[in-house]
């Protein structure tokens, strides 16, 4: 306590913090609770004046550090209460009026931006209520029109918007981000979409505010960099310095988190530290005093024009404690200077305790200050190095301590260790740095030239180009990154226990064979037990996930050795790719690799849909469909595509194969002239020991009697894939005679428009005592057979 006296108490406080969140949530009792905490306190103290003694002195040390926790979960008590009650039972409404106090409007981007607005009415339906805050995005075609609209809009004006609503997102499989949550802790509940300016209509203008300044330069600051960069640039540079990263490519974003950096893009201690240099040498003539003041307010200026982000605001404070205690002349001890931000941050919004941004950023500053000089001390006892291969050997140093810091947060919210990192920081991190050092100055020149703001331009557009291409040529070497399996949080605590543990260890041993030697161990142990945590999809036996790809159908199925099958893969449309947007991270989450066998029952868009953006990325081993399947000019372009991509494809008639001890039958797969897609589904079978699984794609009930004709008894299986989502074209119960299914499986979106899945068939379905699980209703959904038995694993 007496060296790290703030760490102490900020760790008291984030207990307050979790108090608040999952124990306690009476608002009333904490504030009677820390009442006579604080009484206690000023009495003890009082007496300790009086009678100054050893155990008066602890006991009100304790009383102090009782208070922090009690602040701390009063404070998330009553963040907790003034969360929005979500009223609306539906995900979509249609047709809806709003109208609300703009709190925010973000950057422009191409053809639309968003709104926040504080709502003060909500009509549309059968629901007229009050809700906090919601998101509107405006988009229009009209470009011109867009920015003029974009231009007048200002924080503080009350309007009315007419449309579409929707709510964010939640977690619908494994590992997923829960999108609702997270803008819940925000109090938006969710999004208005509107197809053109002419649905938003000014009802008052907003007076003059700081926030509305501040939103005002944001805005101009975005033109500025969209008028003098291309595209490509201008979308990531208002990444870097406003903190606006909407418009960065999302597989380029996948790429940066594969090669471990992903805090590139998010605004960060570097380019605080870039700042203040700059405004260091823009105000060498000024006496020191005076010279911190201004960079400290330009400092905060900053964080504010982006939004004041969590590990914005954690740098920036620390900047400013830094420069006040030389200033002051008072200690100027790290560890304090981290805590004393943390804790000013946690006061001013106690839910950034929950946010991954807050986490990795102090977890990233915590490995350089405990992890970096162990490093150091060893490389340096037996390595001598001149000033260019010393200074490298910093970033190397650094970078491996950030990164071993941060490992149990990337593993637990990415699922991906990256090989690559090292290197690509040493290259990424100094061109980075210089970006936005030259960002920065083409900015603030181009307020007085923008003939040579243009020219620095040029400059940042080759240096974006440098930047990408580093990270693309890294991403793409072969296991330049190792996906890693879901972790619980008992995993993430053992994991972290690793962690310290090995930093413990090598302050013991400083030589460099015993310290090199725990740390092949510790990365040894660290990929062992990632892969044997606890698994969303058990080892030695057979998985079946039904993935939530909304209104869409996807199956993975994985060996009781570790191979897999997917049976369908979702939609794919201008807008979405079920395999970009939701397999790939899946299989990412779960330490998957690839595809070593993919079924395709036919080329309707919401089954093959999601295989395009997997064979892109080289992710399908062999892809197997009905013969025929590729028979039309569709079904040729198809073809082409996963054979251009390298995928071993092939149309088959019947067959049956060994699949890792798993029995795959492909039953009745010819072709039928006249016959519609949706007849003309591959039909699978899988069969693991005395289980077995019945996969019937879109098959209608002229399908069905065919099957019954050609298969009759064999039909029968533990488990049926409902066909067609549920739809009343399938299902029928002379089909249901034959299958007679325990469990019935069932992928249809969540309020999707057809009113899938069809009471007909749940009637049906309810006859044979089915039990029906349903992605609409469900999210993801995971059986388990050890041969013997069929039972549903909880993942969440």
């Amino acid at each position: 306590m007496k060296t790290y006296p703030v760490k102490t108490a900020v760790l008291f406080l984030i207990a307050g913090i979790l108090t608040g969140e999952y124990l306690l949530n009476e608002t009333a009792a904490l504030l009677i609770y820390a009442a006579i905490i604080f009484a206690a306190t000023l009495l003890i103290f009082l007496l300790q004046r009086a009678r100054p003694s050893a155990t008066l002195q602890t006991i009100l040390l304790g009383l102090v550090l009782l208070n922090f926790i009690s602040a701390g979960a009063i404070l998330q008590a009553s963040k907790k209460s003034s969360r929005v009650i979500d009223f609306i039972p539906y995900d979509n409404l249609k047709g809806i009026t709003a109208t609300g106090v703009i709190k925010d409007i973000s950057l422009l981007q191409e053809d639309k931006f968003d709104l926040t607005l504080e709502l003060m009415t909500f009509e549309g339906g059968d629901y007229s209520i009050f809700m906090n805050e919601i998101v509107v995005r405006v988009r229009d075609k009209a470009e011109r029109d867009m920015r003029e609209l974009h231009r007048e809009l200002k924080t503080g004006d009350l309007i009315e918007v007419r449309g579409n609503y929707h709510k964010p997102p939640e977690r619908r499989n494994p590992g997923e981000f829960d999108y609702r949550e997270y803008l819940n802790r925000k109090n938006i509940t969710g999004f208005i979409y509107l197809n053109t300016i002419e649905e938003v209509k000014w009802m008052k203008k907003g007076g003059a505010s700081f926030g509305g300044t501040i939103n005002k330069w944001r805005k101009q600051l975005g033109y500025t960099i969209d008028e003098l960069h291309d595209r490509q640039t201008a979308g990531f540079l208002k990444g870097l310095i406003l903190g606006d990263r909407s418009e960065i490519d999302a597989n380029l974003m996948k790429d940066f988190m594969r090669t471990g950096l992903v805090h590139i893009i998010a605004i960060s201690g570097l380019h605080i530290i870039v700042i203040s240099l700059i405004l260091f040498f823009l105000l060498q003539r000024f006496p020191l005093i005076p010279r911190f003041g201004i960079t400290a307010a330009s400092l905060f200026l900053f964080m504010f024009l982006t939004g004041a982000p969590a590990p914005v605001m954690r740098a920036v404070l620390m900047a400013a404690l830094g420069m006040f205690a030389i200033a002051a002349n008072r200690s100027r001890d790290i560890v304090n200077i981290v805590a004393l931000a943390a804790m000013i941050n946690l006061l001013i919004n106690p839910d950034d305790l929950f946010a991954p941004g807050f986490q990795l950023s102090y977890a990233a500053v915590l490995g350089l200050i405990f992890i970096f000089p162990e490093f150091r001390k060893i490389v340096y006892a037996k390595i001598r190095l001149s000033s260019l291969p010393r200074w490298g050997m910093e970033l190397v140093l650094a970078t491996i301590s950030a990164q071993l810091a941060i490992l149990p947060l990337t593993h637990y919210y990415f699922g991906i260790f990256s090989f690559m990192s090292i290197p690509a920081n040493i290259i990424a991190v100094p061109l980075s740095n210089v970006l936005v050092a030259n960002g920065l100055v083409t900015l603030i020149i181009a307020g007085v030239s923008t003939g040579l703001a243009g020219i620095l331009a040029e400059t940042n557009n080759l240096l974006t180009y440098l930047l990408f291409e580093t990270v693309h040529f890294t991403a793409g070497i072969p296991a330049a990154y190792l996906p890693l399996e879901s972790i619980t949080l008992y995993d993430f605590i053992i994991l972290t226990a690793l962690i310290i543990s090995l930093v413990w260890l090598l302050r013991r041993y400083t030589s460099i064979i015993p310290s090199a030697a725990l740390i092949v161990l510790f990365l040894t142990a660290v990929v062992v037990f990632s892969v044997g945590s606890s698994a969303v999809l058990a080892e030695g036996k057979m998985s079946v996930m039904m993935v939530d790809v909304g209104q869409g159908d996807a199956f993975l199925i994985k060996s009781p050795r570790g191979r897999t099958i997917l049976i369908d893969a979702g939609k794919a449309d201008e807008n979405f790719n079920s395999g970009d947007r939701i397999l790939i991270p899946l299989m990412e989450r779960l330490g998957l690799g690839r595809i070593d066998l993919a079924l395709m029952s036919h080329t309707d868009a919401d089954h093959f849909g999601g295989f395009t953006a997997l064979a892109a990325e080289g992710r399908i081993e062999r892809l197997i469909t009905g013969s025929g399947q590729f028979s039309d000019e569709e079904g040729k372009v198809i073809f082409n595509y996963f054979k251009e991509c390298g995928a071993d494809v092939a149309e088959t008639g019947d067959t049956l194969f060994d699949f890792d001890g798993i029995r795959v039958y492909i039953l009745d797969s010819r072709y039928r002239e006249g016959f519609s897609k949706n007849d003309n589904s591959l039909i699978v079978k899988l069969v693991y020991g005395e289980t077995s699984f019945l996969f019937t794609g879109d098959a209608g009930s002229r399908r069905e009697n065919l099957l019954r004709d050609t298969y009759a008894d064999f039909l029968r299986s533990d488990v049926l894939k409902v066909s067609h989502h549920g739809s009343k074209s399938g299902t029928k119960p002379e089909f249901l005679e034959q299958v007679v299914p325990r469990i019935a499986l069932i992928s249809a979106g969540k309020h999707n428009v057809y009113g899938h899945p069809s009471q007909d068939v749940l009637n049906n379905l309810s006859v044979f005592n089915s039990r029906v699980l349903r992605s609409d209703l469900e999210g993801a959904v995971i059986l388990e057979s050890d041969g013997k038995k069929i039972i549903e694993k909880d993942w969440r």
